[in-house]
């Protein structure tokens, strides 16, 4: 793969989640990452909290799909504008930790990963998006 940008590396990972090949992602996670989805407030430590929050969405939504938009990057912070699309028709952890089954209805959902970096390493960052939008949908 050769030396890679931060932005490189940034969409490399959310277009990880596509192929599944979520291990691919492993060199370029930091042991000491810890990443937060801030509209349910979980918090995923090191490469195998990464894994473990991709295997989940991936679980929710087998036939999700990551689409990148754009990517945005100054310095040692890269932000990662994406739609995601699937059909929810495995179980999903709701925002109380709860399982929630699924409903069988197809989804689009913007989502925003603001990501910092250290030596070509992800070591930590944030992914906005509309938990309301999101349950709409899952309802409706």
């Amino acid at each position: 793969m050769g030396q890679m940008s931060n932005a490189e590396i940034a969409r490399f990972t959310a277009e990880c989640f596509n192929t599944r090949d979520f291990g691919a992602t492993n060199p370029f996670l930091s042991e000491d990452l810890e990443w937060k989805e801030i509209p349910n407030g979980r918090v995923f430590r090191g490469p195998a909290g990464a894994i473990e929050e991709y295997e989940a969405w991936a679980r929710a939504f087998p036939d999700g799909r990551v689409e990148v938009k754009n990517v945005i990057g100054e310095g040692d912070r890269v932000v990662v504008e994406m739609v995601v699309t699937g059909t929810n028709t495995g179980p999903m952890l709701g925002p109380d930790g709860a399982e929630l089954p699924p409903t069988g209805k197809y989804t689009v959902l913007g989502l925003c990963d603001v990501m910092e970096f250290k030596d070509g390493q992800v070591i930590g960052g944030r992914s906005y998006f509309d938990l309301d939008t999101l349950k709409r949908q899952l309802q409706g």
